[in-house]
């Protein structure tokens, strides 16, 4: 079977009725910044993607690759159809919606900001997309460290893909109890060091908010972490950092 293109469609059972969480939230005060993906990560199976979707029949995900385009785009754009009568240009409180998650593919050599011109497609398609049904608030993005430097209108003016508001995804201690799980990324652990957002924000989003879409948190305790998990690295100095 193409799941693809016989998806079933449900925002209505259960937890999927997402717009009884943006309800809410309005009924309490809350303002919402909308993320549907399609690619979440959020710690979840398959970064949120459904497990047909992972088979390899759609390509290699997260791309311009037509079989994946049909995969996500029935999704999104119902999501945000849906999200749409919840904008706070609609008297909602939905304030601004995220194009994709941690998706820094915007160069193949960022020092040269050479294109990485799948990535810029796939970004673009996502947002005229949501334009398509009903998304009127700025768009943002999440980008997944201080190094890829991605979809910026100041960082590169008029480059395809380029959200409204870039954003940036930091996590000063390492996200997990298992410190292994940092070094790829972060280079060498190193408690409670401080890092210079400053300076990044100036060089790549100097007349945008100084924006962080996700920051640290906590550190979660992945399975066969350290029993107990890690509460000297999410206490009282990590709290002052």
């Amino acid at each position: 079977m193409d799941f693809a293109t016989n998806q079933t469609l449900d925002f209505e059972t259960g937890a999927h009725n997402f717009e009884r969480l943006l309800e809410t939230a309005k009924r309490v005060g809350l303002y919402v910044i909308v993320r549907p993906g399609p690619y979440v990560n959020a710690e979840a199976n398959a970064g949120g993607f459904p497990l047909w979707l992972t088979t390899g029949a759609y390509g290699t995900l997260r791309n311009d690759d037509a079989r994946y385009t049909a995969a996500w785009k029935p999704y999104f754009s119902k999501f945000s159809d849906i999200t749409s009568k919840h904008l706070i240009t609609n008297g909602g409180n939905a304030i601004v919606y995220q194009i994709e998650n941690e998706y820094g593919e915007q160069w193949t050599d960022v020092d040269t900001k050479t294109p990485n011109a799948a990535a810029g497609r796939y970004m673009r398609s996502l947002e005229d997309t949501a334009r398509e049904n009903g998304i009127d608030v700025p768009l943002i993005h999440n980008d997944p460290n201080l190094n890829t430097k991605s979809w910026s209108q100041d960082f590169a003016p008029n480059a395809t893909g380029n959200v409204d508001v870039a954003g940036l995804d930091s996590y000063p201690s390492c996200w997990s109890c298992n410190l292994d799980e940092c070094t790829g990324t972060n280079g060498q652990y190193v408690p409670y060091q401080v890092i210079n957002y400053f300076d990044h924000f100036q060089e790549v989003s100097p007349t945008q908010p100084s924006f962080f879409p996700e920051f640290q948190g906590g550190s979660y305790n992945p399975w066969g972490g350290p029993e107990g998990g890690c509460p000297a690295d999410i206490g009282a100095d990590f709290a002052n950092l």
